[in-house]
């Protein structure tokens, strides 16, 4: 079956790039041909509707070219990775550029995965509701997420309309379902599943990517934590200080999020230039994983790591607390202002990866059903 895959894979963010490396090979190892379609996202129709996009710039450029910054240096390994790593279509800068394709080479069209229903960040895109073919095809959704309780208001129509129109749906979290079945509606079974990232194990992600170990050679906590989806600071600043001082660690390595030491009092090493295989490393060597991401939750329990994922209060983003509920580690989570004392990164390494490889499994019984010819 060939198979058109859309998903976010642009944005300067490895688990964004990650994912879709991970669910193209999984539909190729299931003797699927695989085709990410190659759509600019953000483009100038998100920027109509409020959203920031960065400008080329002179200045711009030249940073990029010579590597003068971290960014810079992240965007040429993600840049370098999407162009050997992934099979890409011919580039669709908007979306009347996708409906004014020809689709019909095409047996099945899937969405997913990451935040590609998440209407805060893509504002009702309707690319990512498969909604640009004129032809009858089949469309799935592969472990698609919301990132909150609902669509967003005003969205609601254009949701319930074109998902009644997939024959699969799959989606990340629980709140997903609820959205699905109870916010709008459609009944039709939805079923969760394991990130992309989980359904490859790590040795399989060490066979892949091969790891490109770095020279440190101490102990070290992994920071990898994001703002913009909700503001951890400065409780996470206090739980790594907190565990600094219980393990007896020095040193603090930031993939993600690095701050300097006179606004956290924490020595952190700027490691937000690794490449793809010094990221794989980075978790494969961690003595404790510190994050606010979703992604960063999912490697770190893929290989097993001791784990602390702060997440925000309520219910409304179960990104990561679903993943953790279902593996048993209800004790990694750390919902913002929760008592240090509460907190417990350890956990049964074989019955934890017992748990993963059973949910793996189901995973992709699933995808495998809903891409049978």
């Amino acid at each position: 079956m060939k198979i058109g895959l859309v998903t976010i894979f642009q944005v300067s963010n490895y688990g964004s790039v990650l994912q879709a490396f991970a669910t193209e090979q999984v539909l190729n190892r299931m003797g699927h041909v695989c085709r990410i379609v190659n759509y600019t996202y953000p483009n100038k129709w998100h920027e109509s509707k409020g959203a920031q996009r960065k400008k080329n710039s002179l200045k711009g450029l030249l940073g990029y070219l010579l590597g003068l910054t971290p960014y810079y240096r992240r965007l040429k390994h993600l840049s370098t990775f999407r162009k050997h790593s992934l099979t890409l279509t011919k580039r669709y800068p908007e979306y009347g550029a996708l409906c004014n394709e020809d689709w019909s080479e095409y047996d099945c069209l899937a969405v997913g995965s990451d935040q590609v229903w998440n209407t805060r960040f893509q504002l009702g895109d309707p690319t990512f509701l498969l909604k640009f073919t004129k032809h009858s095809m089949r469309k799935i959704s592969i472990a698609s997420s919301f990132a909150s309780k609902s669509v967003g208001q005003g969205f609601e129509k254009e949701f319930r309309d074109e998902l009644s129109t997939f024959d699969f749906l799959s989606v990340r979290e629980k709140n997903g379902v609820d959205i699905i079945n109870t916010y709008l509606q459609i009944k039709k079974s939805v079923d969760v599943l394991l990130d992309p990232t989980l359904l490859l194990s790590s040795s399989e992600w060490i066979q892949a990517i091969k790891p490109q170990h770095s020279d440190t050679r101490k102990p070290y906590i992994l920071w990898y934590v994001l703002f913009y989806a909700f503001e951890p600071r400065p409780y996470i600043f206090e739980v790594c200080k907190y565990f600094q001082q219980k393990m007896g660690i020095e040193t603090v390595i930031a993939l993600e999020g690095f701050t300097p030491y006179e606004n956290c009092q924490i020595k952190m090493k700027n490691a937000e230039d690794s490449s793809i295989p010094e990221y794989l490393a980075l978790f494969q060597n961690a003595e404790l994983v510190i994050t606010s991401s979703f992604h960063g939750t999912a490697f770190a329990v893929n290989f097993g790591k001791p784990l602390i994922s702060v997440v925000p209060r309520g219910d409304a983003d179960d990104r990561q607390s679903t993943l953790l509920k279902s593996l048993g580690l209800e004790s990694c989570i750390a919902s913002i202002h929760k008592d240090f004392f509460e907190l417990n990164p350890y956990y049964n390494f074989d019955i934890e990866q017992k748990n993963l490889e059973y949910l793996r499994k189901q995973s992709l019984v699933w995808i495998r059903n809903a891409t049978k010819q």
